[in-house]
């Protein structure tokens, strides 16, 4: 989804409600934004995994939530590492949903439930 839309589904859904902007809409904006770049890429990681590790893991007599957890996560665990990089990087640079949600502050506040300053 366009992150403007992300960032006016979550304005309606908590900055009206609370009555004003805050760090809490900003970052729940742009954990809606991490979603799914670190879902996908997480699913495109564990399909990489060769079947033959996996077969190694359940001849051996292991559980198929242990072959999971231990061999494909284990296998798996730098390219998910670098969807959740990226997924880092892309929001980092977004700026409607902070708009919409954060809005800003001319002064350093470590309240999250009032505005806050952004890079935007």
């Amino acid at each position: 989804a366009p992150s403007i839309i992300v960032g006016l589904f979550v304005y309606e859904l908590l900055v009206r409600p609370m009555g004003h902007f805050s760090a809490i809409a900003g970052a729940f904006a742009l954990a809606i934004l991490v979603i799914p770049v670190v879902v996908r890429t997480t699913e495109d990681m564990l399909l990489l995994v060769p079947n033959a590790l996996r077969e190694a893991g359940t001849a051996i007599g292991a559980p198929r939530w242990i072959v999971i957890r231990s061999v494909a996560y284990r296998a798996a665990l730098s390219g998910i590492v670098t969807g959740i990089l990226l997924a880092i990087a892309r929001i980092s640079g977004e700026t409607a949903p902070l708009l919409f949600t954060a809005l800003s502050n001319q002064f350093f506040s470590a309240d999250m439930s009032q505005p806050v300053a952004n890079l935007p």
